[in-house]
């Protein structure tokens, strides 16, 4: 009988302390833009492939509550590739791809302003170089990538569209990554 229950303590401790799945959050972010006008975020498209079937966004998808976090492998590579059209005319487009992980919680914030105002990366507004991975200083950011809006279509100077990604691995924290 002792065999029995101490089977199922070490079965119901093996359940309890299962690997988390790795996921990807998409965050569109609105702060300065709007996702209803014509001349800003309402033509944006993302399209997602490496994490299972194809995805695809559109504006409406990012208003409140938003996309939710989904599951995504643990390996391969997934592709985040982002446009912003006006007037049926492309006038930013941007693509990234990275190695996904075991467990790992990826989140990817998108967002047109000149400069991004969480402060990551440290470059001087307009000087951010174009279509490459900027390095950013905050423990779980993994880069950032800035694309110019078409000088004809922006709207401030230095108007670009921004994708950061964040990753949190399940070993960097224990209580409050997870829940």
């Amino acid at each position: 009988m002792r065999l029995v229950v101490l089977l199922l303590a070490v079965a119901a401790c093996s359940v309890g302390e299962s690997e988390p799945e790795a996921t990807l959050e998409l965050i569109v972010r609105a702060r300065d833009s709007r996702l209803d006008d014509p001349a800003d975020m309402a033509g944006i498209r993302i399209e997602i492939t490496g994490a299972g079937p194809t995805k695809v966004y559109h504006a409406p998808h990012f208003k409140e509550p938003g996309v939710p976090r989904f599951r995504v492998p643990d390996t391969g590579q997934v592709t985040v590739s982002t446009q912003i059209a006006q007037d049926d005319e492309i006038v930013v487009q941007g693509s990234l791809s990275w190695e996904l992980l075991p467990g790992t919680r990826w989140t990817l914030d998108i967002e047109r302003t000149p400069e991004l105002k969480s402060g990551w990366p440290r470059c001087d507004l307009g000087e951010c170089p174009e279509n490459t991975r900027i390095a950013c200083d905050g423990w779980y950011c993994r880069g950032a990538w800035r694309f110019a809006v078409r000088e004809d279509a922006a709207r401030v100077e230095h108007d670009s569209l921004w994708m950061v990604l964040y990753r949190v691995m399940p070993d960097e924290c224990e209580d409050i990554c997870w829940k």
